[in-house]
């Protein structure tokens, strides 16, 4: 095999691989036109080479003029995804220069395969032969066709084109880019113009040897584009990097949110709930008192009205205190728990609430059986607040060696994207926060008017290890 053969050959195998990967880039990535237009003029180097390599194996004239007809389509493809590229990638370059060289370029693709027979050569009455890379190829000898000025006028523009988005670039401060993109098109664009002028012109007998000045210009423009992927792939792991550490801080934060919880229950409880029982009682003591006094039943009723409410504040405190740190669970267990927290809301807020647990959910590990009581009051607060329904049925069984709470709804339903955008969506992060704290799962099942289902799965770690997979351990 000659070194010619082998020299395009890898040319074009060379562009067709760059060619097939940005192609895949783009498919992954729709919006990014750079990267389609780079993939079509990594493309239509690998077609151009090919047809080089048969213009040099040409063995007649009419062989000769035929290859040259039909690379005037991978130029055409060339030239105008590379112009594009340029525009697109650098942000820069006249457009209006851009639709100018395309349309130049159709019109004179067009005429060549439909209307003439050759736009470079007029006729050809033979072929020469040249010793190139130490072998013989084939080399043009015929008179230049008028068409030729029409095409070169739009390699011409081309090279005003990138001369412009360059310097445009480079003043934008985008100085790494205008160099290796735009510097690189005008450089090796202008390279191609010169060595083939004298070429098609008839000043030199040489073959056409374009595939080396337009593989470096793709070879220049595909590492730049590598850069930008290389680039990004960074961005994707600081990215996933910020986000561990945004995740372990809300691990943190509910941490300290329990915490202060149990902190708070223990002063409403052991403080405020004491001082208002002993103000009940006094009440009491003053009803006793105003016995046989003058207005006594106003002044009794009164009293009775005020002990009453103060009665009632301290059902309030009692309730809120047991919400913020519940005691039953650590005393009780989940079960018991989530079965008093069921019962108690459908108490004050009207909704009826089925609870079952399953006879073998034994023994819940701390962690989880605090996640799940969590997630069962940030689901029926969503319910009480959002969903208008009539029924909730809460679930609580072994899966999978693990621990499974399903919570269903027959109310309105909901857009779960819409809900985490908006305010009140903060209650599903933190669900999917404390479950992902113990390595569970969290689906959410929804439809409009058709009810939502929320399904939590905490696997059951070995003992001792319970404590290890969350963030830092929280009080119960």
């Amino acid at each position: 095999m000659s070194w010619v053969t082998i020299i395009w050959s890898m040319i074009a195998s060379a562009c067709l691989t760059l060619g097939v990967i940005y192609c895949l880039v783009w498919y992954r990535s729709r919006g990014s036109w750079a990267h389609l237009l780079f993939a079509v003029s990594a493309f239509s180097t690998t077609a151009f080479a090919f047809i080089e390599l048969w213009m040099m194996r040409a063995e007649t004239p009419a062989e000769f003029l035929l290859a040259l007809k039909w690379v005037q389509v991978p130029i055409f493809t060339w030239l105008v995804s590379v112009v594009w590229f340029v525009q697109i990638y650098l942000d820069a370059g006249r457009r209006w220069l851009a639709w100018t060289i395309t349309g130049l370029r159709t019109v004179y693709l067009l005429i060549g395969l439909f209307l003439v027979e050759n736009v470079i050569f007029r006729e050809m009455p033979s072929v020469g032969r040249f010793q190139f890379l130490g072998e013989s190829v084939t080399v043009a000898h015929g008179l230049p066709a008028p068409w030729l000025a029409f095409g070169q006028t739009s390699a011409l523009a081309a090279l005003v084109f990138f001369a412009d988005a360059t310097i445009t670039a480079w003043r934008n401060g985008d100085r790494q880019k205008a160099v290796m993109v735009g510097g690189s098109a005008e450089f090796f664009l202008l390279m191609a113009f010169v060595t083939t002028s004298p070429v098609v012109w008839g000043v030199v007998a040489a073959p056409l040897v374009l595939s080396l000045p337009y593989m470096a210009m793709i070879g220049a423009m595909g590492y730049e584009l590598s850069r930008d992927v290389l680039r990004a792939s960074q961005l994707v792991v600081d990215l996933q990097r910020s986000n561990q550490q945004i995740s372990d801080l809300f691990g943190r934060l509910i941490a300290a949110q329990e915490t202060e919880r149990t902190r708070i229950a223990r002063d409403l409880h052991d403080d405020v709930s004491q001082r208002i029982a002993g103000l009940s009682i006094r009440m009491s003591g003053l009803k006793r008192r105003l016995i046989g006094q003058p207005n006594e039943a106003e002044f009794t009723a009164e009293v009775t009205t005020m002990q009453q409410a103060t009665i009632a504040l301290g059902e309030e405190i009692r309730h809120v205190s047991h919400d913020l740190h519940p005691n039953q669970l650590q005393h009780e267990g989940l079960v018991r728990a989530l079965a008093a927290f069921c019962s108690d809301f459908e108490r004050f807020h009207g909704v009826k609430v089925s609870f079952t647990a399953a006879a073998d959910i034994g023994d819940v590990e701390r962690d989880a059986s605090l996640c799940l009581y969590r997630v069962t009051q940030e689901a029926l607060r969503n319910v009480a607040k959002h969903a208008e329904a009539r029924h909730v049925r809460v679930e609580l069984s072994r899966k999978a060696r693990g621990v499974q709470l399903s919570i269903s709804d027959d109310g309105k339903g909901f857009d779960e994207t819409k809900m985490r955008e908006e305010r009140h969506g903060l209650g599903l992060i933190s669900i999917d926060e404390r479950v992902r704290m113990l390595h569970g799962t969290v689906q959410i099942e929804t439809r409009h008017r058709g009810g939502t289902r929320l399904n939590v799965h905490i696997p059951r770690l070995p003992t001792g290890l319970a404590a290890d997979a969350a963030a830092p351990a929280v009080p119960v």
